[in-house]
């Protein structure tokens, strides 16, 4: 038996792994405390360079000795999470090209994923409702803080707070959401002069 096992070892082709060029898109998060690294792709190993990684930085930059049970490395599968006031995720898009071939014209679809950044509504009516520029409902009230204030602060300061928060969150997709806190920004301060 002994024999017929090595002639078959012998003989025997094992093909190699099949390393096709898909990409496992997703989305890595590491948090310590407060702070937080975010990593939009990457494959399973990844997990431990990660870890590797954070050591390093935080023992070079910090002179601090990190406990590694306090460390939380997660892989997010789903299509989106929340991150300091994003939705992260990744979305299929598809682009269409039309080919000319010599006897009829096709058409080729090209569906890849995209990562996208979206703003929560909800999070800054949130916000701006507790610094008082609105209701919970997200409808404009005036700033009675400021109303002692000139009117050129008055502008000033909201200018300032639409400028923070434009810079901020322009790179996101679905803009109308912006245009919703300017509209609430610009009500507030004008109930504000008013008032």
């Amino acid at each position: 038996i002994d024999n017929r096992l090595e002639r078959f070892s012998k003989f025997s082709y094992v093909l190699p792994p099949i390393n096709l060029l898909i990409r496992n898109p997703c989305i890595h998060f590491v948090r310590y405390g407060n702070r937080y690294i975010l990593a939009p792709e990457g494959k399973n190993g990844f997990k431990r360079k990660w870890i590797n990684y954070l050591f390093k930085f935080w023992q070079s930059n910090h002179h601090y000795w990190l406990k590694p049970k306090r460390i939380s490395i997660q892989k997010y599968y789903r299509h989106s999470f929340s991150f300091i006031g994003y939705t992260l995720g990744s979305l299929f898009e598809i682009v269409e090209a039309k080919v000319k071939m010599m006897d009829n014209l096709t058409i080729t679809r090209i569906t890849f994923r995209v990562f996208y950044p979206k703003i929560q509504t909800s999070l800054l009516i949130q916000f701006l409702a507790k610094e008082g520029f609105c209701n919970n409902s997200g409808f404009p009230i005036s700033r009675s803080a400021w109303a002692t204030l000139s009117d050129t602060d008055i502008i000033n300061r909201f200018k300032f707070l639409w400028k923070r928060l434009f810079l901020y969150y322009s790179g996101s997709l679905g803009l109308d959401v912006l245009y919703r806190i300017r509209y609430i920004l610009r009500f507030s301060c004008a109930k504000t002069l008013a008032g």
